[in-house]
């Protein structure tokens, strides 16, 4: 599996760590949706051993943020390259 969920405090960190496939996007929704129900959700997407970043990742994440966003729940991006957090930022705001 390319990501490992872990806990730090009360937040969710999702560590990105190999490629992911399609089982993994399924594994990661599955525990986010899980994950975001509780009050006062905090979910940290770590990308510090991520080798590369699909189209269909950034899809998923897109996706991801707005169902934080309607659940109130807080969505967090962690070690991105300056090159990707430039693109998702222009993207996301």
């Amino acid at each position: 599996m390319g990501c490992i969920v872990v806990q730090e405090d009360a937040k969710a960190v999702f560590r990105l760590v190999g490629p992911l496939d399609d089982l993994d996007f399924d594994q990661i929704e599955i525990q986010f949706e899980t994950i975001i129900e509780r009050p006062d959700a905090v979910v940290i997407f770590d990308f510090a051993e991520l080798q590369s970043l699909s189209a269909s990742l950034v899809a998923l994440l897109g996706l991801l943020r707005l169902h934080a966003s309607m659940a109130g729940a807080q969505l967090e991006l962690r070690h991105l390259r300056p090159e990707v957090e430039t693109f998702i930022g222009s993207h996301w705001n």
